[in-house]
């Protein structure tokens, strides 16, 4: 069973280094501990370390702690028994958009590991020999990202502006350039990062083609709050085919399932597409509500059946037309126009 000594062997290393300055801070933490020894037909084995970090950024802290440990005896002079434990215990914080929004992101990462082993060996006779092994093995991984980038930007706001027609647009771009609206632009681009527009336009069957500007409140009312889900393609076929696709195998499929069950768990209210001249030509956009905001915590929180992923479905035949593309969700503000 090993030349392990008689009496337990004891062991402790702390090791601990810290800088810090008017504007760094970092700081590294480690210990480790073990015991070993023998006593009569037992022999014994136990680690306990631990590692810690830490730096001037806040949620930015990483620790990992381990313990290892094994035993062995001998069950009179033909039987022997050893078992391994070990388990690993890690967490990790990082501030990812801290940088860019002045305050971290929440997010972290759990990882739990715990194995197991125990074996047995039994001498039979001189020439067979009995083995018996078994091992466990559990891991767990918790994943949280709420905040900021989690939520594809925290603060992004999407505005939609109609124009009537080509003119408007016209007359719009010259206010914001030298007229009325000139000092009100500037004030905005002073609460804001970056912005990036383009003109896009309805396609052949979006439900949304015209808007009836009379009817649109100008007087600032506002409304409950409603979620909406913004998805954007980019088609590997061409950009006819992509948007005809939406139609057939995603918009038309929903709206049979909402007569078949009186209610409709996406709303497609407009798909438009790109302009020509005014941003990426193969790409297309579209505008859906969600009723119910359950529908969203369904599709987040639970696979997708196998069946949904066959041949004959969306998510499997989409992939003929496109392998990127982006959803977000979005709330509109209480004084949107639409909602």
């Amino acid at each position: 069973m090993g030349a392990l000594p008689n009496s337990p062997d004891t062991s402790i290393t702390l090791t601990n280094r810290r800088f810090k300055s008017e504007t760094l801070y970092w700081s590294i933490n480690s210990l480790s501990s073990g015991v070993s020894g023998k006593r009569g037909g037992m022999d014994y084995a136990a680690e306990v370390a631990g590692f810690t970090t830490d730096n001037d950024l806040p949620n930015n802290k990483y620790r990992s702690k381990t313990y290892a440990g094994r035993f062995g005896a001998s069950l009179g002079h033909s039987t022997d028994i050893s078992g391994t434990v070990r388990w690993i215990d890690r967490h990790f914080e990082s501030p990812n958009a801290v940088s860019l929004y002045g305050t971290p992101d929440d997010a972290f990462q759990n990882f739990n590991t715990r194995l197991i082993g125990i074996s047995s060996s039994s001498q039979i006779t001189d020439k067979w020999q009995s083995t018996v092994r078994f091992g466990s093995w559990d891991g767990r991984g918790h994943f949280e990202n709420p905040t900021q980038s989690g939520t594809n930007g925290f603060g992004n706001v999407v505005t939609i502006t109609g124009v009537k027609d080509g003119a408007a647009w016209e007359r719009l771009d010259q206010r914001i350039r030298t007229g009325d609206l000139r000092e009100w632009m500037h004030s905005v681009d002073g609460c804001r990062h970056n912005v990036t527009a383009k003109v896009m336009l309805p396609v052949h069957w979006s439900p949304i083609q015209e808007v009836d500007f009379a009817d649109v409140p100008t007087d600032g009312r506002e409304h409950e709050l409603h979620l909406f889900m913004e998805d954007t393609g980019w088609p590997t076929s061409s950009l006819d085919e992509y948007i005809q696709a939406w139609d057939d195998i995603y918009r038309q499929p929903l709206l049979r399932y909402a007569d078949d069950m009186r209610a409709i768990p996406i709303d497609i209210q407009a798909c438009f597409q790109n302009a020509h001249g005014s941003a990426v030509r193969r790409e297309a956009m579209l505008w859906q509500w969600i009723p119910n905001p359950e529908t969203v915590t369904h599709l987040i929180a639970t696979d997708l059946p196998i069946e949904r992923r066959e041949p004959g479905t969306y998510m499997y035949d989409a992939l003929a037309y496109r392998d990127q593309w982006r959803s977000r969700l979005l709330r509109t503000a209480a004084w949107s126009p639409l909602y």
